[in-house]
């Protein structure tokens, strides 16, 4: 696509001062370059040709540009053409030129940007070079990809700026009236370029839609009052470059944005995930590899939902727990919390989730906790398991931890809906390091204790200690696995998870 245009053209020589008429044909035609007319010549639609008075354009494809003291009969009436009879051809060469070179020079910027590290800032001082106003070019959350750095954004009472994602984003004051809009609802769905006008600010703007696999993924947004064809030309020009720099981005697998939301839209959309991917994710974001983390998942009742409800659920999310990243697809919200620093237990979160889902109409799961953020598409796995079991038993509860119904579900679908790795109870995996590290046996006094049904006696006898060590054992499991041992859930998970680890040999 090239952005120089029939329309474009038009309204520059316009904008000039010149007397140009232009009559179109709706063909559209994109320009290259311009050069005279010769009756010999095989017609370049993608050329301006120059008519001299004794030559004439016949291809109905082609466009010309029409010198002199012509009268609208004399002109060909199925070709694109413009008209100019107040200024001589030599003029018109001079101006020719000035436009053309005026034209590469930003597609060459447009170019330029595309191979830089920033393709969108880039192209988006080249889009405010353009239209000489402010652009911008937010994601489907309306955190800003891409703004004209040379001008201070700190200030601008629109957006506001994000520790958490390091980013900025559109006030949510702004967000919250357009959000009663129905009428800037329906612009989500909007293809090509179209012209907003705020109902409460009469702000206007251009602003063209990014989509992705039939999927809204963002916009373009530019600040005119007002939207010709040249101006809508430009903008699908423009939103063409970022869209394909954000489907670049989506190909290779390089979040230019926050890149642990970056995974989880890969895992969203069933993506291969490496764990070299997720180590590089990590150390951008400063999240250690080795911590303490949870997954998440949240399920619309509605198979359909508008783009601000989405956003105002994971605005209200991300204010309410700290070290939270999320990714929306379909009718579900993946989550990844950071525990440590969030500073929530599970249970904290169930909490703080409780109004916003309750009211939302919501249904959310969450999965056990874990160390290792490298496992995060296994517990994200356990998350989705415990949200469809949710589904699909009509349970009424609207929040659900994995722990909670782990025997429910394993005796529900069997042992193979889940990686072995979080089928089994986690704490058990506990026990196994601790174990390895100190060269105790924890893991067999637990397994033994289960088995022997609690009873101290026969519990010792078998693991060859004297009774009075027992309990000391005991206390130290709880502490590592944080086990109610008189929960009769619990001691049932732990002998099917033994059970589950002697028969794969991993014990």
């Amino acid at each position: 696509m090239r952005l120089l245009n029939t329309d474009v053209l038009y309204e520059w020589l316009r904008d000039k001062d010149i007397d140009v008429s232009h009559h179109a044909r709706g063909l559209g035609h994109e320009f290259s370059g311009y050069r005279y007319l010769t009756e010999k010549e095989e017609e370049d639609p993608s050329i301006l040709y120059i008519c001299p008075s004794e030559t004439r354009l016949t291809a109905k494809s082609s466009a010309a540009f029409y010198c002199g003291d012509w009268s609208s009969e004399e002109l060909p009436g199925e070709t694109d053409y413009f008209l100019c009879r107040s200024i001589p051809e030599r003029v018109l060469i001079n101006l020719l030129e000035t436009v053309f070179s005026e034209f590469r020079m930003t597609e060459e910027k447009v170019r330029i940007a595309q191979a830089s590290a920033s393709p969108l800032f880039g192209l988006c001082e080249a889009a405010v070079d353009y239209f000489q106003t402010l652009c911008y070019y937010h994601d489907e959350h309306f955190f800003l990809r891409a703004y004209d750095r040379r001008v201070p954004i700190d200030d601008d009472p629109a957006f506001v700026y994000s520790a958490q994602y390091k980013s900025y984003l559109q006030s949510p004051a702004i967000l919250d009236e357009l959000r009663i809009n129905p009428e800037f609802q329906n612009t989500f769905k909007a293809e090509g370029p179209r012209l907003w006008v705020d109902p409460m600010t009469d702000q206007r703007c251009v602003y063209v839609n990014q989509f992705h696999a039939n999927r809204y993924m963002g916009r373009l947004i530019i600040l005119k009052d007002a939207m010709t064809p040249g101006t809508a030309h430009a903008a699908e020009y423009f939103s063409a470059a970022f869209h394909g720099a954000v489907s670049e981005e989506l190909i290779s697998g390089s979040a230019k944005g926050d890149p642990l939301a970056f995974l989880l839209r890969s895992y969203a959309e069933k993506e291969s995930i490496r764990d070299q991917m997720i180590s590089d994710a990590a150390a951008s974001s400063g999240w250690p590899l080795t911590g303490r983390y949870v997954c998440g998942m949240i399920r619309f009742y509605k198979n359909q939902v508008n783009q601000y409800m989405i956003f105002g659920i994971c605005a209200s999310i991300q204010d309410i727990i700290p070290g939270c990243r999320m990714h929306c697809r379909g009718n579900r919200i993946y989550l990844l919390i950071n525990l440590l620093v969030s500073g929530f237990t599970p249970a904290d979160i169930r909490m703080k989730m409780s109004e916003q889902i309750r009211e939302s109409l919501l249904k959310a799961a969450l999965s056990d906790p874990f160390e290792a953020l490298t496992d995060f598409p296994l517990y994200m796995q356990q998350a989705s398991a415990c949200l469809d079991y949710m589904n699909e038993s009509n349970r009424t509860d609207w929040f659900c931890e994995y722990r909670q119904i782990a025997i429910q579900l394993w005796l529900h679908k069997g042992t193979g809906f889940l990686p072995e790795e979080v089928l089994i109870a986690p704490g058990l995996k506990k026990l196994q390091l601790y174990d390895q590290k100190y060269g105790t046996s924890l893991y067999e006094t637990l397994e033994t204790y289960i088995k022997k049904e609690r009873k101290p006696v026969a519990a010792s006898h078998a693991l060859h200690i004297h009774r009075t060590s027992l309990p000391a054992r005991l206390e130290k499991i709880i502490e590592i696995t944080g086990y109610d041992l008189d929960s009769p859930g619990t001691r049932l998970h732990l002998l099917m998870s033994f059970s589950l680890l002697r028969e794969n040999g991993k014990i």
